[in-house]
């Protein structure tokens, strides 16, 4: 089944399942998510960032992330 056709099921659920499905759905992608991450950081593929990273916390070039939360007002 392709997504059209599970999209046109999808369509016909009554909302109660319907957002129980998503619920379902959110949780698979979260954990899809995890797995990528986690291999893209064995893989090696952020060790340059982390490295220059690191580089400029040494080299006194960052910012707390206390203060820049704090700028532009986030919580």
């Amino acid at each position: 089944m392709g997504i059209a056709e599970l999209m046109g099921e999808i369509r016909k659920l009554p909302d109660d399942e319907l957002l129980a499905l998503a619920a379902q759905v959110d949780a698979e992608a979260a954990r899809a998510v995890d797995t990528k991450f986690t291999a893209l950081v064995r893989e090696g593929d952020f060790d340059e960032l982390a490295a220059e990273a690191l580089k400029e916390l040494k080299e006194g070039k960052s910012i707390p992330l206390h203060e820049v939360l704090d700028e532009h007002r986030i919580s």
